[in-house]
């Protein structure tokens, strides 16, 4: 399955999507500040993440933890990263994902 976020919505915070094991993909808003910490913990089924170029932070495991990533099976996750939150985004998924192809937005 796949969510839609509103246009409107500024931060994902702590938690929010655990355990949503049919999610697939999200289509965050392109006003997007900031993804707290773990929030898409057992998101196994989470291959492709878009991430907007208005993030400016990422918190820690956002993507989930070494056992609980989306990319933990061993299948590619990709993940479109704006340029200037490439170091960011690397600190907050380094210890998650064992496949992980990066796409950089200019």
């Amino acid at each position: 399955s796949s969510v839609v976020l509103p246009d409107s919505l500024i931060s994902i915070g702590y938690r929010a999507f655990i355990k949503c094991t049919s999610l697939s993909s999200i289509n965050f808003p392109s006003k997007l500040i900031s993804i707290g910490d773990t929030p898409f913990d057992y998101c196994s089924s989470l291959s492709s993440i878009n991430l907007p170029r208005s993030l400016t932070a990422v918190g820690s495991g956002a993507f989930g933890t070494a056992s609980t990533a989306p990319c933990k099976t061993g299948t590619t996750a990709t993940l479109y990263v704006p340029a200037s939150m490439a170091v960011s985004v690397y600190s907050a998924v380094k210890y998650s994902c064992s496949v992980v192809a990066w796409v950089y937005a200019e």
